[in-house]
């Protein structure tokens, strides 16, 4: 992927300041610096794309607003809404590395709630949103209410691309590490690393 220089940008309320030099699936990281002068990195796509605009207080403002004009804030769909725009929008989040960081992303129909409640209806009891295929983003067409049974069964034969499968080797090659700290540090289910790994996945 060409280096697009987006230094000195803005995005909503962040400035992107410099390259970090990390890249997660061809994907490079910047650091930036929020309005609210709090730094924090995102990856450009996310940047580009807006789905990144502050360092998450944005994100937690508009959650509160949404809350008041749709009144259903807490609720299980509103619950699981909001997990997935913090998961890929939010750099704060514990799970933005393995989610926005690495370029999964919400489609642009589905960061209005109402959209997404319409597209999905209300959360089953005891389901999760599960995207089908994990290589994409939350889109309709993608995503379903499913079992954590139906989730694991489908982390075991994950779709993964070329590239993650190369990124997989290369630093398996390098380090030495076993499938559970190659998933944590790239971000893949382990189900994946193991393909590739012991089972020639995409060789």
């Amino acid at each position: 992927m060409a280096f697009t220089d987006i230094a000195g940008q803005r995005f909503g309320r962040t400035v992107a300041v410099e390259r970090t030099g990390e890249k997660r699936w061809g994907v490079y990281i910047w650091r930036c610096i929020c309005d609210c002068q709090t730094e924090h990195s995102a990856a450009v796509n996310s940047l580009r794309s807006g789905l990144v605009k502050s360092c998450g207080c944005l994100a937690a403002e508009t959650a509160g607003a949404l809350a008041k004009t749709h009144g259903q804030y807490g609720t299980p769909a509103y619950k699981v809404w909001d997990g997935m725009m913090q998961r890929c929008g939010n750099p704060n989040n514990t799970g933005y590395k393995r989610y926005g960081g690495a370029g999964i992303t919400v489609c642009e129909r589905w960061r209005d709630f109402a959209n997404f409640l319409s597209d999905m209806g209300e959360r089953p009891k005891g389901l999760s949103i599960d995207r089908i295929d994990n290589t994409r983003g939350y889109e309709p067409g993608n995503c379903r209410w499913a079992t954590s049974r139906q989730q694991r069964m489908n982390q075991s034969v994950p779709t993964i691309t070329l590239e993650q499968a190369s990124a997989i080797r290369s630093m398996r090659a390098a380090t030495g590490w076993g499938p559970k700290r190659i998933s944590e540090d790239l971000g893949v289910s382990r189900g994946a690393v193991s393909g590739v790994l012991y089972l020639g996945n995409l060789a």
